[in-house]
């Protein structure tokens, strides 16, 4: 068990970054040994940046019978906001309060990846708070007489948060499959599905322009080219393939 305030071992290297080539290699949508996958590897991802943005702003709430106020009625009909934090291991919590990993903040990859994550402080107790104590609306849209009652005109910190692929280009690795077997050719009439990402599993940045062609004597039935769109997967980027031999009248 860590002791509290003690330094934390410091991670370098690749020690627990996943990649492609790892020896412990598992993608569930495949029997590749390696290579891309379109699930998510992690959770310690490397080529990875979270960017967060906040300010003070109000809770959204369903106004019901749309007066523009909270009713007392509506009181539950709210989205409750915890102090804003950035969010490196992408699982949707602080994670340094996550009680495995404040018993042990090296004891799983989930609690490597998010040990450094940072909130804002909006009350200064030096304490991350889920603004749950009790939870209640907080915004402008509480009247004055539900004030301190059933919602608060307190403002909270509303935030959100982006992730920047930072690929590993030029070094692309594209494997073929067909169902979940990897494969080397297609199967003429089957579709296939070949999978695109850097050795970190991430895919190519958007507006990247992927280019299909075959060799021999087949054509390509699916598309000929794919521009990728700007998303922040955690996983391979995914495109169809579908080829036919030149005499058949499908062709």
């Amino acid at each position: 068990m860590a002791i509290p305030g003690a330094a934390l071992p410091t991670l370098t290297g690749d020690d627990f970054v996943r990649t492609i080539d790892d020896p412990n290699y598992n993608c569930p949508s495949h029997n590749g040994n390696r290579g891309p996958c379109p699930d998510d590897l992690g959770p310690v991802r490397g080529g990875r940046s979270t960017i967060m943005v906040h300010a003070l702003g109000e809770e959204s709430f369903i106004d019901r019978n749309g007066n523009g106020i909270l009713d007392q009625d509506e009181a539950d009909l709210f989205d409750n906001l915890p102090e804003a934090f950035v969010d490196h291991n992408e699982d949707g919590v602080y994670t340094p309060t996550v009680p495995e990993c404040m018993a042990n903040p090296q004891g799983s990859l989930r609690c490597i990846a998010g040990q450094e994550e940072i909130f804002v402080d909006q009350n200064s107790n030096g304490q991350y708070d889920l603004n749950d104590s009790p939870a209640v609306y907080n915004g402008l849209l509480c009247p004055p007489e539900g004030d301190g009652v059933w919602c608060s005109r307190e403002l909270v910190q509303v935030f959100d948060d982006i992730v920047v692929t930072l690929s590993d280009a030029p070094a692309w690795d594209i494997i073929l499959l067909r169902g979940s077997s990897v494969v080397t050719t297609t199967d003429h009439l089957f579709n296939h599905v070949a999978l695109i990402s850097d050795r970190f599993n991430n895919p190519p940045p958007g507006g990247s322009t992927v280019t299909v062609s075959t060799t021999g004597d087949c054509t390509l039935l699916s598309e000929p080219s794919f521009t990728v769109p700007n998303i922040g997967s955690t996983g391979a980027y995914a495109i169809p393939v579908q080829t036919n031999l030149p005499e058949d009248p499908r062709s």
